[in-house]
C-alpha cells in the first residue's frame, strides 16, 4: 500500500496518495480555488505549520468579516471533504489543528515535485565531482517539467515561489551548460538549452551558451538562427543584445564562411601593430581570443571590463551610420592605451577589452571616450552609449 501523499506543483497541482487509483489534479481557479490554495499553502509549510490568523490573511487580507475565525474553519472544513472526495484514505485527517496551529499531514511523509527539484540542483551546483554533478544537473533540469503552479501568479507568495524556482533552474541550466561546454560534450548541451530556452525565451546568457555550443558542434546556421529569433523577441520587449551575444554572433558568422579564429591570428595581428600608441583595432576572432585569454588570467586574479559603445540611434542612411562609426573608431584607437583590443561587433557596436581596469576606471574611461567624442562630433553624425561588463561577472552602467 502507498503509504506517503505525492504532489505536484510544477505546472499542474496533482494529488496521489494512500486509497487512490492514479493522481488526480484539481484546479486553482474553479469554484473551490480557496480550498486548494488553502490546500498548498499548507502542504508547502508542513515543516512548521500554520496559525489561524496567517492563514486569515493569506485568504482573507480586504476581509470585513465579523467572525474570520468561523470563516476559516467553515473553509478548513470544506477542504478536507474535498480531500477525501478524491480518494485519499483518511482525506479528512490530512488537515490537522493543534492548538489553533494547522498542519498538513503530520503522521504521513509527503513528496513534493519542486522540493525535489530542488534538492536535486543544489546538491548537483555543490558537488566537487564534475561528472557527477553534471549527471545531477541533468537529472534536476529533467525534474524541472514546468514553471511553479503558473495559474496561480496572482497571488504574491505563488508569485515568489515561481521565481524562487525559476531562478534556480536557469542557475543551473547555464553552470551545467558550461560545464558540458568544458568536456566537449556539445550534443547534451545543445539538447539541455534547447529545453530551457522554451521557459526562458529571453535568457541572453543561457542563449549565448546555447549558440556556442551549436557552433562548436559545427552547426554555425543553427546558432545564428538563435540569434535572429532572440534579437527579434528583444527588439519586440525593448531590450538591447549583451555583448556577449553580440560577440557569440559574430562568431557564428565567421563559422559560416569558414574563417579561422585561433592564436595564429592573434599573433599575426600582434606582428602587424606598428603604432603602439594607439589601440590595437582588431577582428572579432582575434578579439574574441583576448577576452578568452583574459578571463583564464583572471582566475588567478585581478580585473578587467568589456566597454560595448553601440549608436543611440537607428540611423536610417547608411552614409550617416557609416560616418558615425569611422568617427568613434578613430576615437577609441587615439583615445586608448596600446594595449586594449578595439573590434566592431556589428554595424553600430564597437567592443573594447580594459585588462587590468576596475569597474570605476571602465566607467570613466567610457565617459571620457563618450565626451571626446561628442566635442569632435561632425555635423550629422549619430550619438553613442555605453555599457560596462566586468569580466568577473557583474555589470555597472
Amino acid at each position: 500500500m502507498r503509504e506517503s501523499v505525492e504532489i505536484t506543483m510544477l505546472g499542474k497541482f496533482t494529488i496521489f496518495g494512500p486509497g487512490m487509483a492514479a493522481p488526480k489534479a484539481v484546479s486553482l481557479t474553479g469554484r473551490a480555488r480557496r480550498l486548494w490554495i488553502l490546500t498548498a499553502y499548507l502542504i508547502l509549510n508542513r515543516d512548521r505549520g500554520v496559525s489561524a490568523r496567517e492563514l486569515i490573511d493569506l485568504l482573507w487580507p480586504d476581509s470585513e468579516s465579523s467572525d474570520p475565525m468561523a470563516t476559516l474553519q467553515n473553509n478548513v472544513s470544506r477542504a478536507r471533504n474535498a480531500l477525501e472526495e478524491l480518494g485519499l484514505e483518511d482525506g479528512k485527517r490530512l488537515i490537522a489543528n493543534t492548538s489553533g496551529t494547522y498542519f498538513w499531514a503530520p503522521d504521513r511523509e509527503t513528496e513534493l515535485d519542486c522540493e525535489h527539484f530542488a534538492s536535486l540542483a543544489e546538491e548537483a551546483l555543490s558537488c566537487a565531482d564534475r561528472g557527477q554533478a553534471i549527471a545531477l544537473g541533468q537529472d534536476a533540469a529533467e525534474a524541472y517539467t514546468a514553471d511553479f503552479l503558473p495559474d496561480c501568479q496572482d497571488e504574491p507568495w505563488f508569485r515568489e515561489q515561481a521565481e524562487k524556482y525559476r531562478t534556480l533552474y536557469r542557475r543551473l541550466c547555464t553552470t551545467v551548460t558550461r560545464w558540458l561546454i568544458e568536456d566537449g560534450r556539445y550534443a547534451e548541451a545543445d539538447s539541455l538549452c534547447a529545453d530551457a530556452a522554451e521557459r526562458a525565451p529571453l535568457d541572453q546568457v543561457l542563449v549565448t551558451l546555447w549558440m556556442q555550443a551549436l557552433r562548436l558542434n559545427g552547426m554555425p546556421e543553427r546558432a545564428l538562427a538563435r540569434c535572429e529569433e532572440l534579437c527579434a523577441a528583444l527588439s519586440a520587449a525593448g531590450q538591447s543584445p549583451a555583448a556577449e551575444l553580440e560577440m557569440e554572433k559574430v562568431a557564428a558568422q565567421q563559422a559560416i564562411r569558414g574563417l579561422p579564429s585561433d592564436s595564429t591570428r592573434l599573433l599575426h595581428s600582434l606582428i602587424k601593430e606598428e603604432d603602439d600608441r594607439r589601440a590595437m583595432l582588431c577582428d572579432s576572432g582575434v578579439f574574441q581570443e583576448f577576452v578568452r585569454r583574459q578571463l583564464r588570467e583572471l582566475r588567478r586574479g585581478g580585473e578587467a571590463q568589456l566597454l560595448s559603445f553601440r549608436m543611440a540611434a537607428d540611423a536610417g542612411h547608411a552614409k550617416v551610420r557609416g560616418d558615425s562609426m569611422a568617427h568613434m573608431e578613430n576615437i577609441l584607437l587615439t583615445s586608448l592605451r596600446g594595449a586594449d583590443p578595439v573590434t566592431r561587433g556589428g554595424v553600430d557596436l564597437f567592443l573594447v577589452l580594459l585588462p587590468g581596469a576596475s569597474r570605476e576606471n571602465g566607467k570613466t574611461v567610457a565617459e571620457r571616450v563618450l565626451h571626446r567624442y561628442e566635442q569632435e562630433l561632425p555635423v550629422g553624425c549619430e550619438k553613442f552609449v555605453y555599457q560596462v561588463m566586468d569580466l568577473n561577472g557583474e555589470e555597472a552602467k
